[in-house]
């Protein structure tokens, strides 16, 4: 990140199950107050358990699809799309850190 950039709060926040989305459950709150209370980011880095790959994968597809990594919820669910396009430039930002730390990845 380059130094004029703006630093934005990190947030880790377990999914849990997909329906939450659905539901009335008091945490679907308390996730809506965050978004409306932090700043909005011009872009977002996923580093998923999901995958295993050698090398690593930094992924900028452009438009990137949606996954949908569960089974067995209410259609409405996978019905669901999240469009994001990617961003080459901070992927290569990615990509470099990672190699500056000796660890092989691969752009795709």
């Amino acid at each position: 990140m380059k130094q004029t950039d703006a630093v934005q709060p990190a947030l880790f926040v377990s999914h849990g199950a997909p329906d939450i989305l659905s539901s009335t459950h008091e945490s679907l709150g308390a996730l809506r107050d965050l978004a409306v209370r932090l700043p909005r980011p011009t872009a977002i880095v996923v580093v998923s358990a999901h995958w295993v790959a050698d090398p690593i994968g930094v992924t900028v597809g452009e438009p990137l699809r949606t996954i949908h990594d569960y089974r067995g919820f209410p259609d409405e669910l996978y019905a669901r799309q999240y469009p994001a396009s990617g961003d080459r430039r901070l992927a290569a930002e990615v990509a470099q850190r990672l190699a500056a730390q000796g660890l092989d990845c691969q752009v795709h």
